[in-house]
């Protein structure tokens, strides 16, 4: 999945945050064909903090709004 594919997802939306997911899980699963030992160890600890850093990017799902928002 592109960049560009995230991007059509609004930040911080469930949507995004799966695509994310399946994203890095992708790509784990891809590392885990090409790479064995401490390769993948390393391709996996790279994976680990990358996604980390789009998961932290991506931020939390907004809560729906309260009811008793005062105004």
């Amino acid at each position: 999945m592109s960049e560009w594919s995230l991007q059509k997802f609004k930040s911080g939306s469930a949507q995004f945050e799966a695509a994310i997911e399946k994203m890095c899980s992708t790509c784990q699963t891809q590392a885990s064909a090409f790479y064995s030992g401490e390769a993948l160890a390393a391709a996996s600890a790279e994976l680990a903090r990358k996604c980390g850093a789009l998961r932290a990017e991506a931020g939390p799902s907004p809560s729906p709004p309260s009811s008793h928002e005062e105004l």
